[in-house]
């Protein structure tokens, strides 16, 4: 080859395969090397180090084995999907995954965080063989945070220790609306066999109809649901009337009553006491009205006890209420050794004095 300035040599073609030889001085003697072993196994110092490819500018840095035509690892600008379609992505490649690693100034002496299995995309915390999409190993949990007006709040999925009553489970923990210092605090834990504890707060049903199932359990025949969709506490305003109130006028000096209402099943308390109580014109049977709620359409679906008091019916002893079908009243049913069951009417409790009643009884909705 004739004497030439290097200026003066033809440019070589590009990108270089890595086979190319140069000229090096080692040891006192002119030797050669590959472009590929110029910087092999030597670490480099540089501020910045870029990367720039001519399609999309799109760089690509490979990790591996120098003598393998496409290495198993390494980090590329793009599109994970299309490489070659470019994008504003960081790629990190690995044929058998990806592990993060930290808690060392050596990097050979850092323990690994997180992993990413190659074969199965699942993703470990904590341990290098995930067994689900995401493995978090540990008892530390899950911790969700975000700012609201400037105040951290937070919650947490914590699995329970190995030890103890609960061992297996998963506790599930939050942090007070309100903000302010302090850690997320249990609110619910379900066990090892599956119970479920509210260590806080209410198990609140969201949809109207919907409750607790218990069809895991043995039924008899005729069974018709076993749902328990409904639980209510609340008052209800007991009144005195007649079928035909006429000119009936009533005042209390108690009139009170609540009401308990599981299921379909309602239970009532009532109690009556009347400072004046008077008619002319009234007539038929006593009702009691002013239910919560409206019986179903059956009748003779329940009865109870009670008291009376300013009623004149002799030989009757025993008095209850009884539920009208379909109606937010109940009569009084009478009963007495040798009498025919009746029940009270404008004939047996009498204008003019005072009456009082109190009792209880359940029905049907």
């Amino acid at each position: 080859m004739a004497d030439k300035k290097i200026s003066q040599l033809t440019a070589a073609t590009t990108p270089l395969a890595g086979t190319e030889v140069l000229p090096i001085v080692q040891g006192g003697a002119t030797v050669k090397v590959s472009v590929d072993n110029l910087t092999y196994g030597k670490a480099v110092n540089t501020g910045n180090l870029t990367v720039t490819g001519s399609a999309n500018n799109l760089g690509i840095v490979k990790l591996g084995d120098a003598t393998l035509p496409d290495p198993y690892c390494g980090m590329y600008r793009g599109n994970a999907a299309a490489p070659a379609s470019g994008g504003n992505y960081l790629n990190l490649g690995g044929y058998e995954g990806i592990a993060f690693t930290s808690g060392a100034a050596a990097l050979a002496s850092q323990t690994e965080r997180i992993r990413l299995v190659g074969s199965t995309g699942y993703v470990g915390f904590n341990v290098n063989a995930p067994a689900t999409q995401v493995h978090i190993a540990g008892s530390t949990g899950v911790t969700l945070g975000a700012v609201a007006n400037n105040t951290w709040r937070t919650a947490a999925i914590v699995p329970v220790d190995g030890g103890g009553a609960y061992k297996g489970g998963l506790s599930f923990l939050t942090h007070p609306s309100s903000g302010g210092a302090g850690a997320p605090t249990e609110k619910m834990k379900i066990d090892d066999v599956g119970n479920v504890t509210v260590s806080a707060g209410n198990l609140v049903i969201g949809t109207s109809g919907k409750g607790i199932d218990f069809s895991a359990t043995p039924q008899p025949a005729g069974m018709t649901s076993e749902l328990l969709a409904d639980y209510e506490e609340g008052t209800w305003t007991p009144v005195l009337t007649f079928a035909t109130p006429g000119d009936l006028s009533v005042s209390y000096t108690t009139q009170e009553a609540t009401y308990t209402k599981v299921g379909r099943t309602v239970y009532v308390q009532f109690s009556i006491n009347t400072s004046a109580f008077t008619y002319t014109t009234a007539s038929g049977l006593l009702r009691l009205s002013g239910l919560p709620y409206t019986p179903s359409n059956t009748n003779n679906q329940g009865y109870g006890g009670m008291h009376v008091g300013g009623v004149s019916m002799a030989n009757y002893t025993q008095f209850c209420p009884t539920p009208a079908a379909a109606n937010t009243f109940a009569y009084v049913a009478a009963s007495g050794q040798g009498q025919t069951p009746t029940y009270l009417s404008a004939t047996q409790v009498a204008s003019g004095s005072n009456k009082y009643m109190f009792g209880s009884f359940s029905y049907n909705v």
